[in-house]
């Protein structure tokens, strides 16, 4: 789990009843068409921002990929 903390994503627990029975890793993807939908905004002038509560770790590779 200490290693999880650095890497972008998201830890889920499952449980059942009082124990921890599992956990996810949860990362976002960025759409294909997503880079180009932006440019586009852009280039109207529109500003595009990126707002997130996530963790900076898990913003950053989305925010590098856009």
């Amino acid at each position: 789990m200490a290693d999880a903390q650095t890497h972008a994503g998201a830890l889920v627990f499952v449980a059942a009843g009082e124990f921890v029975v599992g956990c996810v890793h949860l990362t976002d993807t960025v759409r294909p068409s997503a880079p180009a939908a932006l440019a586009r905004l852009r280039a109207m002038g529109i500003l595009t921002l990126l707002a997130s509560g996530d963790r900076e770790a898990s913003v950053t590779p989305v925010a590098r990929a856009l």
